[in-house]
């Protein structure tokens, strides 16, 4: 499966040498900004001569995100200044830190873990596609009960003034 073997490629990446976790998503820009932005940083890292792993991620919003194997901390903070990112996570053989674009250490560990985003966490990471196919269920899943409901409703009440009509039928024979 893909998202497994994307999952097994980056815990080892994470795990054996230099890596960059960076997304041109920013708060308060329209969706369309956000993915050309992104479009245009995934480019930049490729004519750089790295590959990436993208995944879901969050922070302050739902955002594409991307994994930088073997990216020296001087080319990634070139992508940061370039495309004024708001933050980025810079590790080597396991061990990250959490930076703010002015350099000023947020956060740091040695951890590698993948959440629910439902958990209390701040922050998680989902690979894209598992998050596409949730919500392309979840959207199925919606639509068809939205349907059903309204069939239902509709039946329901068009059920309640039969039995209106039928009961002012009633009511009328019985006064006259």
């Amino acid at each position: 499966m893909l998202m497994e073997g994307a999952l097994r490629r980056m815990r080892h990446k994470f795990d054996n040498g230099k890596f960059g976790i960076i997304s041109g998503f920013r708060f308060g820009n329209t969706k369309e900004q956000n993915y050309e932005r992104q479009f245009r940083l995934c480019q930049k890292i490729k004519e750089m001569g790295f590959h990436y792993i993208p995944f879901f991620g969050f922070y302050k919003v739902g955002n594409r995100t991307v994994f930088v194997p073997k990216i020296e901390e001087d080319k990634l903070l070139e992508l940061v200044e370039e495309f004024e990112l708001d933050s980025y996570i810079c590790g080597d053989s396991g061990r990250w830190v959490l930076y703010a674009s002015d350099g000023e250490a947020y956060e740091m560990g040695n951890n590698f873990r993948v959440v629910e985003p439902d958990s209390d966490f701040t922050f998680y990471s989902r690979i894209v596609m598992k998050k596409q196919q949730l919500i392309e269920q979840l959207n199925g899943i919606t639509k068809k009960n939205h349907k059903r409901l309204n069939r239902h409703l509709k039946d329901t009440v068009a059920g309640l003034r039969r039995r209106l009509r039928d009961l002012e039928k009633v009511e009328g024979e019985l006064l006259y």
